[in-house]
């Protein structure tokens, strides 16, 4: 039997093998899984159960990955008044030939109990720190990307206040299904929920390599472009959809309990899979697509020199090889 802390390991032995991945997602009712979490959703899945989902995410998402993957959680520090706690976000990174010493590590943290457990989207450099404490790495440290990822948040407790008081978050998995269709993006490799929301993510055929300044400027606008998409296509519908594209961007892992909203823990966990796995080239066509036809606002703001959609990082600007132009994200 795989390791475990020894009174998990007692739990895990009375109880029957974990499935590979939780059941799909229920098209009646949006909820995610043959076990759906909820009030009770700490105990619907078994430490076992959730130490399967753990690795085996960690194993498809990293497996053969150059460099080190990061696990942070959420460290409680002090109290913001009421049920809300003040927390900073502490981790180590693990080499991804190592990735069962990455999730004894998610699983230990998980059964403290903490806020969160997460995992950062790029692998670091291999000369990063294993105890990485507070840092958890710029953008600009980003090593590979296996994944495109989004962060749908679902109306309800937990959140920030939005910003537009006349926005209101989707209300349902079928609002984000059709957020899906209407912004012309593709059936994501995996749906997550995060316990307040679900990540679509896209795996690639091959990780980017952000070594190469070119490929780094490459996937910075092309995770630019993607969410500033998806976010003004939610506008049309009333809804608020959270930028989160940069490079050093961390989730919810799944297998780990969403502790947010204090007496309701939530087991992110992976809804549905499909085994889909897209090129860079297909990615950067499709950002071609979301810029037309172009806003008559959008195409005077870039003709009077408006600001560039690349952003700052390694190889960021214009060098001829941009796959679609830096004003792009712009128009939207």
């Amino acid at each position: 039997m795989p390791f475990l802390p020894r009174d998990v390991a007692e739990r895990a032995e009375a109880s029957p093998a974990p499935p590979r991945h939780p059941g799909p997602e229920s098209e009646e009712s949006g909820s995610a899984s043959a076990k759906p979490s909820g009030p009770a959703g700490e105990a619907t899945y078994t430490d076992a159960e959730r130490q399967e989902m753990i690795r085996d995410y960690l194993a498809k998402m990293f497996d053969g990955v150059p460099g080190r993957v990061y696990i942070g959680y959420a460290k409680p520090t002090g109290n913001l008044g009421g049920d809300k706690l003040k927390t900073s976000m502490v981790g180590r990174t693990y080499p991804t030939a190592n990735l069962d010493s990455a999730w004894r590590y998610a699983l230990s943290r998980d059964l403290d109990p903490v806020p969160g457990v997460y995992v950062r989207s790029t692998t670091l450099p291999d000369d990063f720190p294993q105890d990485a404490g507070k840092r958890r790495g710029k953008a600009e440290e980003s090593h590979f990307m296996p994944a495109l990822q989004g962060d749908w948040d679902l109306e309800g407790p937990g959140h920030k206040d939005l910003r537009d008081d006349n926005l209101s978050r989707p209300g349902s998995f079928d609002d984000l299904l059709k957020l899906l269709a209407t912004a012309s993006l593709p059936e994501p490799t995996w749906w997550v929920s995060s316990g307040g929301g679900f990540y679509p993510i896209w795996q690639f055929d091959q990780a980017l390599d952000l070594t190469d300044s070119e490929m780094y400027a490459r996937a910075e606008r092309l995770s630019k472009a993607l969410h500033e998409h998806v976010a003004a296509v939610a506008k049309t519908f009333g809804w608020a959809i959270d930028n989160t594209s940069d490079l050093a961007r961390v989730y919810r892992l799944p297998g780990t309990t969403n502790r947010k909203v204090p007496g309701v823990p939530v087991v992110a966990r992976v809804t549905a899979e499909t085994g889909l796995k897209y090129t860079l080239a297909d990615w950067e066509a499709r950002a071609e697509s979301w810029t037309a036809p172009r806003t008559a606002a959008g195409a005077a703001g870039a003709a009077a020199g408006g600001p560039s959609g690349a952003a700052g990082g390694k190889g960021s600007g214009s060098n001829g090889s941009e796959p679609f132009p830096a004003t792009t994200c712009d128009a939207w």
